[in-house]
């Protein structure tokens, strides 16, 4: 047993199942976190992160996303005849549709695409850097006012990003 809990409880006032459990990333960290809500990242029994939607999908590792990383930064130092030491790639993620003038979604959030092959991330207004020579990369999360908490609820803090994405 990983420690995990692996169960996906029904949410209140739904028949919707979604997870309960997050992963804490980074070198120094051997132990997955929990109890606490992160979606639906996990750890596997050996201790890497994963991204999974529900029970019986498949899991997609979050090394996939650092080594999409890196694979753009070797194709384009690589392939461009006039490239630039030190360059870098800003990449844009998706952002919240409202419906009119309210503060109501109007469709469900789906990352954009590109962004999440690279960064694995599921949640709105985020944009990541890439160093092209280094394939390191920065991501950077919407500051919002403490006002914002009163309608949207708690704020999430740059530790919580951490969590997931390391």
């Amino acid at each position: 047993s990983s420690g995990i809990n692996a169960e996906w409880p029904l949410r209140p006032g739904t028949r919707t199942r979604e997870p309960l459990v997050g992963i804490t990333m980074g070198a120094e960290q051997s132990k997955p976190a929990v109890n606490f809500e992160v979606g639906a990242f996990k750890v596997d029994d050996n201790g890497e992160p994963y991204f999974q939607m529900g029970p019986d999908t498949l899991r997609i590792p979050m090394t996939l996303h650092r080594e999409a990383r890196e694979n753009l930064s070797r194709s384009v130092r690589d392939g461009a005849e006039d490239y630039t030491v030190n360059s870098y790639m800003f990449f844009q993620g998706g952002r919240k549709n409202r419906r009119f003038d309210t503060d109501i979604n109007y469709v469900i959030f789906r990352q954009e695409s590109y962004f999440n092959w690279l960064f694995g991330t599921k949640e709105p207004g985020l944009s990541g850097v890439i160093n092209c020579d280094t394939a390191e990369s920065i991501l950077f999360i919407p500051r919002l006012p403490e006002s914002y908490a009163v309608w949207m609820g708690p704020l999430r803090t740059p530790d919580w990003f951490v969590r997931p994405y390391g």
